[in-house]
């Protein structure tokens, strides 16, 4: 399999493209976001097929593909298609990425892209770190925390540790990965990164990762309530 292409970053071409898809109306906030074209096959925040924590189907849609999920994340598919594109699929010398998200998402079905990406996934790679060890960004890879290399050659090489229980600031205060915080707030992992890239949420950055407070969360979802009752 060719050497997988470079994650895609959601500029304003894309965004037409997806809101003319899914006929809705995404803004500007959604730009940059970090993780597209990365999606987390595993994960059911990523992928509507993917059963939840603990093997169990998801009390939202059941794990059915087609029904609206209030977990995944609303443009799964279009996320899909173009990981299939970074992967080689419906990518060519002619094919531009346009090009390629008209042939990925509508000559292929989801059931086609799907097995066409689970096959590419699994066929051994020339670079096989590329694909084996993701990039962790906003908590989608919250549960494994890398540590720094030691600077001295004769310190043991520190592995990769498990994190068992909440994350906390120097002053004490509890942290949050965006997917915790969409889950906290009761929105999806989009519309929570929205939040912080308008300055709503303060983002705290951590070996790479992306946080959040917790009381910054309760305190806007709290004062979303307000307004909803007013």
């Amino acid at each position: 399999m060719e050497e997988i292409k470079p994650k895609l970053t959601l500029d304003s071409e894309m965004l037409k493209r997806i809101n003319k898809f899914y006929s809705c109306a995404l803004g500007d906030e959604v730009l940059g976001t970090e993780c597209f074209s990365d999606p987390k096959l595993d994960s059911h925040y990523c992928n509507p097929q993917a059963p939840v924590e603990g093997g169990k189907s998801c009390e939202h849609c059941g794990n059915i593909l087609g029904r609206q999920c209030k977990i995944t994340c609303h443009i799964n598919y279009f996320c899909l298609g173009m990981y299939a594109f970074r992967l080689g699929i419906g990518a060519s010398k002619k094919n531009s990425i346009p090009k390629a998200i008209q042939h990925n998402l509508g000559s292929l079905t989801y059931k086609k892209l799907y097995q066409l990406v689970m096959e590419r996934c699994t066929i051994p790679s020339k670079k096989e770190k590329t694909l084996q060890d993701p990039v962790i960004h906003d908590g989608m890879q919250l549960e494994i925390e890398v540590e720094p290399e030691p600077n001295g050659s004769d310190q043991p090489e520190k592995k990769p540790k498990r994190r068992l229980g909440p994350l906390y600031d120097d002053t004490g205060r509890e942290l949050l990965s965006i997917t915790e915080a969409s889950r906290l707030y009761g929105c999806t992992y989009v519309n929570m990164y929205s939040h912080v890239k308008r300055g709503n949420l303060q983002r705290i950055v951590i070996d790479g990762c992306n946080y959040v407070l917790r009381e910054e969360v309760e305190k806007l979802r709290e004062s979303r309530k307000t307004v909803v009752e007013s």
